[in-house]
């Protein structure tokens, strides 16, 4: 198989921006085993068409808000090409969580990428979140160690300012 056989057409429009109000009014796919057919339905709907003897396979993980946006402290730096030297050192920094790695240590892609090496900080939050990265490791990733600077731990405060991570 090639991986170019799974590309498909995916309208923009039909790509959903954020959770629906009311979660059971999402769409269901129905297949009829008897008609070969498909039909449109609402989740809502689900417990009217089992009979009683299906197998249900739940799906309890939960999408956390990864994206976490901040600004630089100023620890290291390049020099600034056009910019000055504050705007630089405390540039915009995008975070986008993988995988927790340890308590307060995350696995995440960062951008911009290059200019974040071992030791750099960002600050999320107004400073209520802070960031050190403390590895790099291989396709951009790099080790982000947080720390929480007032009565939130960690977790909270991903939670507080995160933002869940859409599809381009």
């Amino acid at each position: 198989m090639r991986l170019d056989e799974l590309d498909y057409h995916l309208p923009p429009e039909q790509i959903a921006q954020r959770p629906l109000d009311r979660r059971d009014a999402s769409r269901l796919l129905l297949l009829s085993h008897s008609s070969i057919a498909f039909e449109d339905r609402q989740f809502s709907e689900l417990p009217g068409l089992l009979a009683g003897n299906e197998l249900l396979v739940l799906n309890n993980a939960r999408v956390i808000p990864a994206r976490l946006f901040g600004r630089r402290a100023g620890i290291h730096s390049q020099k600034p090409a056009r910019s000055t030297r504050a705007e630089h050192l405390t540039g915009t920094v995008e975070v986008l969580l993988s995988r927790q790695v340890g308590k307060d240590a995350w696995e995440a892609l960062v951008r911009p990428g290059r200019k974040m090496q071992t030791g750099e900080r960002v600050l999320f939050g107004d400073g209520r979140l802070e960031g050190e990265v403390i590895a790099r490791g291989e396709f951009g990733l790099r080790i982000l160690r947080f720390a929480s600077r007032d009565q939130h731990d960690v977790n909270e405060h991903i939670q507080l300012l995160g933002h869940v991570p859409l599809p381009p």
